[in-house]
């Protein structure tokens, strides 16, 4: 796969930052691309094979460039996308399904809604899971009961 040195139409970077880094970027990913093609004669495994593509590269350069990696323009646009796709006020990305986990409990938990868990309740565990399934329960005085 080869990409080209064509502007971004949908760069949200102020003033294009990364245009004088386009050309070095696609070069570089073209090399990398074409020395895995020639050193992997079978093919991958499918997980092993790299994701991404020229609009992923470009917009992930485009955000290290800003030095704003959490809560950037990008972040709030996709919350925004999100929310208005599933038909909802508002929407909230977190880095983790941990932290997602976390979260979700918190808001179960929160005592300003007029329902929602107590402490001591009972929530249902898979019996083989992450601890981070279990954990945030834990944190907000859930009682995790295991089941198979």
């Amino acid at each position: 796969m080869s990409i080209t040195a064509f502007p971004s139409s949908n760069s949200s970077t102020p003033n294009n930052s990364i245009a004088p880094w386009r050309s070095a970027i696609i070069t570089e990913w073209n090399t990398r691309r074409a020395a895995e093609e020639e050193e992997n004669q079978r093919p991958l495994f499918p997980l092993a094979m790299n994701p991404f593509g020229e609009d992923e590269i470009l917009a992930m350069t485009e955000v290290l460039l800003t030095g704003r990696l959490t809560l950037g323009s990008q972040v709030e646009k996709a919350e925004k996308k999100f929310a208005e796709t599933v038909g909802i006020p508002y929407a909230v990305m977190v880095n983790s399904g941990s932290s997602a986990n976390l979260l979700a409990v918190s808001a179960i938990t929160n005592k300003l809604r007029p329902i929602h868990c107590n402490s001591g309740d009972q929530v249902l565990v898979p019996a083989v899971c992450w601890s981070t399934s279990v954990f945030p329960l834990l944190q907000n005085g859930l009682c995790p009961v295991f089941v198979d």
